[in-house]
């Protein structure tokens, strides 16, 4: 697979947000990845921020519909993790909205665990996720 890196106003992030979550109005990250198959077929993106020196805050992994089987989306999240240890980071953290089961059992079939619980403002709930990244 192949990221290539974008900062948000370079990519028209709001753009393919949109398009793969339309119901839930794109929040500005720092850094985005356009993923492409190696034929160059554009298959999602990812976005979010360095949280601190070795930790990558996932904000969103945007797969669209057509991607999205159970094998293809542990590759595509095995990629993303790769990608980013072959960056130097060690840990990844993130949040997932309780009601998206399939993203938590993606997560936590890839290595991640729980570490807490919030709701935000609007009442939405989130599990908060960190996996470790190991270099060997």
């Amino acid at each position: 697979m192949i990221f290539t890196r974008f900062l948000y106003e370079e990519c028209n992030y709001v753009e393919i947000h949109n398009e793969i979550f339309p119901e839930d109005p794109a929040h500005i990250p720092a850094i985005v990845y356009k993923a492409f198959t190696e034929d160059g077929e554009y298959f999602g993106f990812w976005s979010g921020y360095y949280h601190d020196s070795v930790t990558f805050y996932i904000q969103r992994i945007g797969i669209p519909e057509r991607f999205r089987n159970g094998k293809l989306s542990k590759e595509i999240v095995n990629a993303i993790w790769d990608y980013l240890k072959s960056e130097g980071f060690r840990f990844l953290m993130g949040t997932i909205e309780t009601k998206n089961i399939s993203p938590i059992i993606v997560a936590l079939k890839t290595g991640w665990i729980i570490n807490g619980y919030r709701t935000d403002t609007g009442g939405k709930q989130y599990i908060e996720i960190i996996r470790k990244l190991n270099h060997g």
